[in-house]
């Protein structure tokens, strides 16, 4: 009876490290491959700093395809996945980071800058990448208040080609493109 006991001990601890090893394996794999696409987008910037971030659109809209603007009508039902535009959407936090800072409400100018907007690889050249458009949009004319958050719209749309060479030079192809931030106390 007592080698059952140890037999059965063994087995239990066997299936629970394994339960656990499958889940920290499938964690990491969601990370990997991108499967959570639902994270939201927060930036801290001080005063007077420049916080840059660097998109790549493939990652942060993996299961969407750009199209360019106008492509659309030449399809009854456009096929699951393709757009005329992609949206992300950051939340700016305006942090002090001093707690005399706290008590006030100033306000600033938030500034956000789309820079560097291009292709990359093979289809990185100035004609294809005046294809790109990348609209930023700041409510309010911009102001943010202190130790409080501002949300920004990215708009990001693809002019359509001027022939079927260009078309099928930028087909597939993976847009990049800057951000910066920078808050300016009034």
């Amino acid at each position: 009876m007592k080698g059952y006991k140890k037999i059965f001990f063994l087995g239990t601890i066997i299936l629970l490290l394994a339960g656990t090893i499958k889940i920290v394996s499938g964690f990491w794999l969601s990370g990997v491959n991108g499967a959570n696409t639902d994270t939201e987008n927060v930036i801290n910037v001080g005063t007077a700093e420049q916080v840059e971030t660097e998109i790549n659109l493939t990652h942060s809209a993996p299961n969407q395809t750009l199209i360019p603007i106008g492509a659309s009508n030449a399809y009854a039902n456009l096929p699951n996945g393709y757009t005329e535009s992609i949206i992300l959407i950051y939340n700016v936090n305006w942090d002090a980071k001093l707690d005399v800072f706290d008590q006030l409400e100033w306000k600033g100018k938030l500034i956000v800058n789309a820079t560097n907007i291009r292709f990359e690889g093979a289809a990185n050249n100035q004609t294809n990448n005046d294809l790109i458009n990348v609209l930023v949009d700041i409510p309010q004319s911009g102001t943010i208040i202190l130790n409080s958050m501002a949300v920004v719209t990215i708009t990001v749309t693809l002019n359509m080609p001027s022939s079927l060479a260009q078309a099928q030079a930028i087909q597939g192809g993976v847009i990049l493109f800057g951000l910066v931030f920078e808050i300016i106390a009034d």
